[in-house]
């Protein structure tokens, strides 16, 4: 913008006018300032809903943890694939 204005000026064979470019600098300055918190908010919002995911998935895992200690008749083919799917679960949502 800084630019566009002072080539115009140049062109025109005007004075360029400092309070002008002040001005504009401070609704620059005012729009990235918003921009920057905006971006910040989303970017807490993401990790407080990956942290809520992530103590979902731990209760899922957990659950399956209790289904797999309390039924005696699980086959082991069950039982293997129980602890394959809580693998995997892991795999996806660990860093």
């Amino acid at each position: 913008m800084f630019l566009i204005y002072m080539v115009s000026c140049r062109q025109r064979s005007v004075e360029i006018n400092m309070n002008c470019l002040d001005t504009m600098a401070r609704y620059l300055l005012y729009a990235f300032l918003i921009d920057f918190s905006l971006e910040m908010l989303a970017l807490t919002q993401l990790v407080r809903l990956t942290a809520a995911a992530r103590k979902g998935i731990y209760v899922l895992l957990g659950s399956l943890t209790l289904i797999e200690r309390t039924d005696d008749r699980t086959t082991r083919d069950s039982s293997s694939r129980v602890a394959l799917l809580k693998v995997r679960l892991l795999e996806l949502f660990t860093y």
